[in-house]
């Protein structure tokens, strides 16, 4: 019997609806604060999680219920900036690995953007919008920014 290339390293044999729809669900609202890395590590997870599923689709006729829930947030919901995967990725590693980032940011009222060196410190989604907490140059006061393009590594 040979395994699967994406097969888990442990198997949940015993998974239950509740943890399939868990996972699903968890999957949606980590995907922007993970690592793609993690998110990749993850995927058996999600696949078995998704037959599971499936499969109690097929043989007790309960139709998609990870297509059934929603979280909805009370408010009018922001637009997701785009961000580069790996621009993304760049940020994932130096909060990792605690490094400092030059990062672009253009203030409201500017009419040109400018590059800061920044001390990454967190990631905060609010709705669809990532921010970015970190501190600017010397400066030891948090700011956050909002995420929307990123350099490289310094």
């Amino acid at each position: 019997m040979e395994l699967a290339e994406d097969a888990p390293a442990f198997d949940l044999p015993g998974i239950s609806n509740s943890e399939a729809i868990t996972l699903l669900l968890s999957r949606e609202h980590l995907r922007n604060l993970l690592p793609a890395s993690t998110i990749a590590q993850l995927q058996p997870y999600f696949a078995l999680a998704e037959q599971k599923l499936s499969a109690l689709e097929q043989h007790s006729g309960i139709a998609g219920w990870q297509h059934k829930v929603r979280v909805i947030p009370p408010t009018q919901p922001l637009l997701a900036p785009k961000i580069d995967e790996a621009v993304q990725a760049t940020l994932h590693e130096a909060l990792l690995n605690e490094r400092q980032c030059n990062v672009t940011y253009q203030k409201r009222e500017a009419t040109e953007s400018e590059s800061y060196p920044v001390h990454a410190l967190g990631l905060v989604q609010r709705g669809q919008v990532l921010y970015l907490v970190c501190t600017i140059k010397a400066y030891r006061n948090f700011v956050c920014l909002r995420c929307i393009a990123y350099e490289r590594l310094s």
